[in-house]
């Protein structure tokens, strides 16, 4: 110090916050203010430093106001504390504990733990504060995401002379253990039950169409990894087969290694068997239905009420059946049926059909004559009077079909009116069917005559059968003789005979008395023409009739095997005379109408049964045949040894037809042939290996005669031994009864053969 300097300067350091100024004045007259406040010399006055300088004014004024300054700088230096007084985490423990000291902390959190709050708190107020490289307020949380593993948290703070110190945090997130799948889902079908993170093991069910799936499963957390059936992929698309398939897995491996699996097993429906067709009978049922291919067993259950099933009385059924049918079924009652079908692609029940078995009832054709101009009304039950039905039924008419000259009105009962149209003449029909309930009757035609009329029935009949064709007259009464030709085809039908009908013998009718016109008589004029006349010594006249003038019978001949089935032989009337008793021609009153035989094909195959018996003392097997041709004929029937087809015996087989028996003299299976005029052929295996009481079934009996052959405790006949030696070895030996148990295990010859 010295009076005379005025200005002086000092520093001193940030923790110095003021200072105590003493000023001394020269002159005890004289008065001092320091830093702007009156002070007493000699005494301290405290002043408060900032940081930076601080100027300080001390005024010394005189006695007579003389006044002089001294100006003292101080400079106070910045704060250089960059520490914290406070380090804080929302989740997670810092370790070690917080320590101003301590620049370097680690936590850790789980992996559900996104983020954290890190909350810093610094030392001086004078300080600055960044927190992951972002600016933060001291005491004020900052948020920092996570990441799964480590993640390094600075807190960098800069002290007020720019002093720094970084503290860091690692914050170690969990690696997730989230091995749930959040969705699982099939292209076909449903999952059972319904998705649920928690459940590992699902079915589901798809039809037979769905021949393949796709299985897309996606997981909970996005870093796991997923597998299904071992391939690093969330979609996999699964080939089926028919039934349970192996079981789909999906694995699903969590970020921290946990797995966990799930399984879908898909099971693909049979191929459905919805074919079932069931057409009803007279007491019996017929069906049709696909193959069933690779089954093992097919069974047709039937029942009444649709819920309690029992086996239906079939013929044997197998993986190639279409068809079956079940008899002795009571007419009227309900039944459902279905199939019941084990191994397969189609294994499982068919659908169910319904059926109620009826005689249909039979409509015949009804023939109906009135005068020119006049109605005609036929009171019930007039067209059902000569119908059938052979369950007893009450029969009802529906009308088909319309008359072309005139108007019918029919009646359910029967009865009818028909209204010529004004001034026809000839000859008008309508058709019809009866019903009974249950089914329609065939269609049946109503011949109506509006004086006058000769015509020829349309008949049915089969080739190699007579067939007989009614040619009806109908007449005003006042017709005493006539003639007519009939041209038919020679190559398929031959003249049998004419005889009279019931207009001629007088039979039904009130008219004409019995046998009074009988005078009739006919020749074929060629091959193909036939003429007829009817005439009488009496001149009487044949009464107001519609009814059968003659019948005409025909022979069909085998030649007509050749046409298709439903074809028509024409039958032609030509050449017709009519006259009355006075010898007046009526002819062109008359109109005719033709006919024709509709042929019948047999199209059912040959029925072959035969029975056979041991020759009493020597090595063979009498086998009497019976073959039926149902519809027609047996042309051929022929034997051969083996399991043969059809068209081996084209050429070859040994011909049984006259003699209807062969003998079997090798132990070994037979086939017989069988086809009759029409064409249709039928085989029938026999086996009669084994079957030594010749019942045609190898049972247990047949096996227990065996193993007494075996020990000698009976003798079998030459016959026996034969069909006993099941390999043909020429001895009985426990062979024989081993072979035979594996035929009657199997459910007999035709089964075995099968397997």
């Amino acid at each position: 110090f010295d009076a005379g300097v005025l200005s002086y300067t000092a520093s001193v350091d940030h923790a110095v916050t003021s200072v105590d100024v003493t000023a001394t004045v020269a002159d005890a007259d004289a008065t001092v203010w320091i830093d702007g406040a009156e002070a007493t010399s000699g005494q301290a006055s405290n002043v408060t430093l900032s940081v930076g300088e601080n100027v300080l004014n001390v005024v010394v004024t005189a006695q007579d106001d003389t006044k002089k300054t001294y100006t003292i700088t101080i400079t106070r230096a910045p704060s250089s504390n960059a520490d914290l007084s406070n380090l804080t985490l929302s989740q997670g423990t810092l370790a070690p504990a917080f320590d101003a000291g301590v620049l370097t902390y680690s936590a850790s959190v789980g992996n559900a733990v996104t983020d954290v709050d890190v909350t810093a708190t610094i030392a001086d107020a004078n300080a600055k504060l960044q927190i992951d490289g972002k600016e933060a307020t001291s005491g004020l949380a900052s948020n920092v995401s996570l990441n799964v593993g480590e993640n390094l948290i600075s807190i960098e703070v800069t002290a007020q002379d720019g002093t720094s110190k970084t503290y860091t945090v690692t914050v170690t997130r969990a690696p997730s253990s989230n091995a749930d799948l959040s969705n699982l889902t099939l292209s076909q079908g449903t999952l059972t039950p319904a998705f649920d993170a928690g459940t590992l093991v699902y079915n589901a069910i798809v039809e037979y169409a769905v021949t393949n799936v796709d299985v897309t499963a996606t997981a909970a957390d996005a870093n796991a990894t997923l597998r299904i059936n071992g391939t690093d992929r969330n979609t996999l698309n699964i080939p089926l087969s028919v039934g349970p398939n192996p079981s789909v897995s999906i694995q699903v491996t969590a970020q921290d290694g946990t797995t966990k699996a799930y399984t879908v097993t898909v099971t693909r429906n049979p191929l459905p068997i919805s074919d079932l067709v069931a057409t009803k009978g007279n007491g019996e049922v017929q069906f049709a239905f696909s193959a069933l291919t690779d089954a093992t067993q097919v069974e047709l259950e039937q029942s009444t009420d649709g819920t309690t099933w029992t086996p239906a009385t079939t013929d044997a059924l197998g993986s190639g059946s279409t068809s079956a049918k079940v008899t002795g079924l009571i007419n009227g009652t309900k039944y459902y049926f279905r199939l019941v079908v084990t191994g397969g692609d189609r294994e499982g029940y068919s659908n169910v059909v319904s059926a109620i078995p009826n005689a249909a009832p039979m409509a015949a054709n009804d023939y109906y004559n009135t005068r020119w101009n006049v109605p005609l009304r036929i009171e019930a039950s007039g067209l059902l009077k000569n119908d059938q039905d052979a369950d007893g039924h009450d029969l009802v008419v529906e009308k088909i079909s319309e008359t072309v000259h005139g108007t019918v009105y029919v009646e359910a009962a029967g009865s009818f009116m028909y209204y010529p149209h004004e001034g026809f003449r000839g000859a008008d029909q309508f058709t019809y069917r009866a019903y009974d309930g249950f089914d329609y009757s065939n269609e049946a035609t109503v011949s109506l005559f509006v004086y006058d009329a000769l015509t020829m029935d349309q008949v049915s009949g089969k080739p190699g059968k007579k067939v007989v064709v009614p040619v009806r007259l109908t007449s005003a009464g006042d017709l005493a003789g006539l003639q007519f030709d009939v041209s038919y085809d020679s190559r398929y039908l031959s003249l049998s005979t004419v005889q009279a009908g019931n207009l001629l013998t007088g039979i039904g009718s009130s008219t004409v008395q019995q046998d009074v016109y009988g005078s009739f008589d006919y020749h074929s004029l060629s091959n193909g023409d036939l003429r007829v006349i009817v005439a009488n010594l009496g001149n009487v006249t044949i009464g107001e009739e519609a009814g059968i003038l003659v019948n005409v019978e025909f022979d069909i001949q085998k030649a007509a095997f050749t046409l298709p089935d439903g074809y028509q032989i024409d039958l032609k009337l030509n050449g017709y005379v009519m006259t009355n008793n006075r010898g007046q021609e009526l002819t062109e009153h008359f109109t005719s109408v033709d006919g024709g035989v509709k042929l019948d094909i047999d199209k059912i195959a040959p029925t072959i049964t035969y029975t056979y018996t041991g020759h009493a003392t020597e090595r063979s097997v009498q086998v009497d045949v019976t073959p039926d041709g149902t519809g027609s004929d047996i042309a051929r029937l022929k034997v051969e040894k083996g399991i043969q087809s059809a068209s081996y015996f084209e050429t070859k087989g040994t011909d049984i037809l006259e003699e209807m028996a062969f003998d079997i003299t090798e132990n070994t299976t037979y086939t017989i042939y069988a086809q009759d005029e029409a064409g249709n052929e039928s085989v029938q295996l026999i086996h009669v290996m084994g079957d030594v009481d010749f019942t045609r079934i190898v049972d247990v009996t047949d096996w227990l005669e065996l193993i007494n052959y075996v020990l000698e405790r009976e003798t079998p006949s030459a016959a026996q031994h034969m069909l006993a030696d099941m390999n043909r070895d020429e001895t009985l030996n426990v062979v024989d009864p081993v072979l035979l148990a594996n035929v009657i295990m199997a459910g007999g010859y035709d089964e075995y053969l099968k397997r």
